[in-house]
């Protein structure tokens, strides 16, 4: 699950943050893949299975904002680099 999400993760938050263009046949393998880590999971929504679920998708969230934060970081240098001459 947690291959599974990051990129998922990374597009929407390239979306929200980056203010990226996310092409619509993103968005559909987004919901796509979605639904399929639901079916995956789907079972497993009671007791300790539901907190290694949480935890996992805590940890995608974590690996799908690594690439994000990178290309935040580029942005910066530019812009520091710019100020600078």
């Amino acid at each position: 699950m947690l291959f599974a999400c990051s990129p998922l993760l990374a597009a929407i938050l390239g979306r929200v943050v980056l203010r990226e263009y996310v092409r619509p046949q993103t968005w559909v393998a987004i919901v796509v893949a979605a639904c399929g880590i639901a079916v995956m999971v789907w079972d497993k929504f009671g007791g300790a299975a539901l907190g290694g679920n949480l935890a996992a998708i805590g940890a995608a969230e974590g690996f799908g904002n690594f690439p994000i934060t990178l290309a935040q970081g580029q942005g910066n240098q530019k812009e520091d680099s710019e100020a600078c001459s």
